[in-house]
């Protein structure tokens, strides 16, 4: 049996136009509104973002990590990897194409199912708690040292505030 790389030619139509779109639309909101990517939508950042959300439900592919049943496309592994390979290019992209939550399930989900196993094995949640903890301190230090440093790896001359 051949294994096809071939990206089928429906889906392919919907790449070329994710990567236009991107080029297009959303890649100038990173010059428009630098860092603000992750800051709550208001005025003239809404007024910009909510036009480019709605084309991109149009085009069926909104939130495309989701299953049918959660509002999403379902897309496989094969064609989020495609896709995200165009949506890398912007730091608004996960914004607008509806991937914003994606980072925040996978961790949730992870500290309830860890949580429940500390809890099993240690009887208190106490040590989950410390660990989470931990794990917020070593993620805000983080988020200082990468704020630091520039796309090119060259510091930053606005860093995330």
């Amino acid at each position: 049996m051949a294994w096809d790389f071939e990206t089928e030619p429906e889906f392919q139509a919907k790449l070329d136009w994710a990567d236009a779109f991107v080029r297009e639309e959303v890649e100038p909101l990173d010059l428009a509104f630098p860092h603000l990517q992750f800051t709550p939508l208001e005025g003239k950042r809404r007024d910009a973002v909510d036009p480019l959300k709605e084309e991109v439900r149009r085009q069926g592919l909104w939130a495309t990590h989701l299953g049918p049943e959660l509002g999403g496309q379902g897309f496989g592994q094969l064609k989020l990897a495609l896709l995200n390979e165009i949506l890398g290019r912007s730091s608004w992209a996960p914004i607008v194409f509806g991937w914003v939550a994606v980072g925040h399930q996978l961790g949730a989900g992870f500290a309830a199912f860890a949580g429940g196993l500390v809890r099993q094995q240690a009887g208190s949640y106490a040590p989950a708690f410390v660990m989470a903890g931990v794990a917020g301190v070593i993620a805000a230090v983080a988020v200082v040292m990468l704020a630091r440093i520039g796309r090119d790896g060259a510091p930053a001359l606005h860093p995330a505030a």
